[in-house]
């Protein structure tokens, strides 16, 4: 074992057994298996504090982006989109509406208009058909 421990360490080994205290100077060992094994520790330390940096990078710009997303103003597309979600969930419960035949009409006239440039039509039309089945049009 005091081999392997090299003279140095022994020697600082020895002084604590002898004095119940840790010698005043370090004592490194100059061995190449302990400089291979601070290599591996100082890389590995680096490692992965670049990949802490990366990984907070990543989750700053994604919270960043989501808070944009939900404090961004709405679309006329989007609102198209939803007002057409919508109807399409309320046109299978309301089909034996009154006016469920003029609705579909309207439904027609919203979907040309909202794929064109017109979407401010369509969502007006979306918004009348689903009056016309007795539901109140969901407000962004």
């Amino acid at each position: 074992m005091a081999a392997r421990l090299g003279r140095p360490l022994l020697q600082a080994r020895n002084k604590t057994l002898q004095t119940g205290k840790a010698g005043d100077k370090r004592l490194r060992d100059n061995s190449p298996t302990a400089s291979v094994i601070e290599g591996i520790g100082t890389d590995m330390r680096k490692l992965v504090t670049s990949s802490m940096i990366v990984l907070l990078a990543a989750l700053s710009l994604g919270a960043a982006d989501a808070s944009t997303q939900t404090t961004g103003t709405i679309t006329r597309a989007d609102r198209c989109n939803r007002l057409q979600q919508q109807y399409a969930d309320e046109i299978t419960q309301h089909a034996k509406a009154k006016r469920a035949a003029e609705a579909k009409a309207l439904q027609k006239k919203a979907v040309k208009f909202c794929a064109g440039k017109q979407q401010a039509q369509g969502i007006r039309a979306y918004a009348t058909a689903l009056k016309m089945l007795g539901v109140q049009p969901i407000e962004p």
